[in-house]
């Protein structure tokens, strides 16, 4: 008789030298919020005023306009993430801030999260592929839930990819990995994490949320970032896999707190679940068209 491999068969194996610590931040949090209307304004203030994140608190910083938003990005460039509106002095302004952002300033490491009252100028899937966005939120879904969940999982994906660019590389890794295998590979946590869910298993949230705890993870904190590290597809791609482990590491939290319907209804099609996995998808295939052009 033929038995399901476990779910913990999805993570790669621990290797001697990977290192499990990273330099800790010391500073608050600066967070841009920029939108044209003073009541998103108050109500970001009042959600965000005593949240933490790792232990520091979180610097609010507001703009009314892309043009402010651009003068408080040259004032603090360690900003780590913009809450965006899209419509503002004009239908697209959000959307050319993000252009900005990443083109101008080639800033690929600052969190950007869309929240927007006019979806029809921005369709979230639209947005997601053409721009650089990194969540999508719609002002009537604001709860404090949403947001407080929106921007810990921006801010845990900054430090992610701040650590990694200020840790060294170990030169003692050399993981091999087909990409075209990889997505194969990502494809199987759903499936798992549906079976445990209907199987009310418990699972451990802290070693999903770990964005190297998989093969494809090893990879981009070994080989991938010293053969490719310098490229824009292989950042993306560090910032999309970042996503879905904090992602599934709140479905896992669902799990284990025997809430296994809202965690079925998280892996949904429509799920965020879903768009951060169809989001390392994308993210692979076009660091491998880089790679082969």
């Amino acid at each position: 008789m033929n038995h399901p491999e476990p779910f913990t068969s999805l993570f790669a194996p621990e290797v001697a030298g990977v290192p499990t610590s990273f330099p800790v931040h010391t500073k608050p949090w600066k967070l841009l919020l920029v939108d044209d209307e003073d009541d998103i304004h108050a109500v970001l203030h009042m959600a965000l005023k005593d949240m933490e994140v790792e232990g520091y608190p979180l610097q609010l910083l507001d703009a009314r306009s892309a043009d402010e938003a651009k003068e408080l990005l040259a004032e603090h460039p360690d900003i780590s993430l913009i809450l965006l509106d899209v419509v503002m002095e004009t239908e697209l302004a959000g959307l050319s801030l993000v252009t900005y952002v990443r083109k101008e300033l080639c800033n690929r490491m600052v969190q950007i999260v869309l929240v927007t009252g006019q979806p029809g100028h921005a369709p979230e899937l639209e947005v997601r592929t053409d721009y650089e966005i990194n969540g999508y939120r719609l002002k009537s879904e604001l709860s404090f839930y949403n947001i407080y969940t929106s921007v810990n999982l921006a801010l845990c994906a900054y430090k992610t990819l701040r650590d990694f660019r200020e840790q060294p590389p170990d030169t003692e890794i050399d993981t091999e990995l087909r990409l075209e295998q990889a997505i194969d590979v990502h494809r199987k946590w759903r499936e798992k994490l549906k079976a445990a869910a209907s199987a009310g298993e418990r699972l451990d949230p802290p070693s999903l949320r770990r964005s190297d705890c998989c093969e494809l993870g090893r990879w981009l904190h070994a080989q991938g970032r010293k053969l490719y590290g310098s490229k824009p597809e292989f950042v993306k791609l560090m910032a999309r896999h970042n996503d879905f482990h904090l992602s599934a590491s709140m479905v896992a939290e669902s799990i284990n707190d025997g809430e296994c319907t809202d965690a079925q209804k998280m892996l949904g099609e429509n799920s965020q679940f879903a768009q951060a996995s169809m989001d390392v998808e994308i993210a692979i295939m076009k660091l491998m068209f880089a790679l082969s052009s």
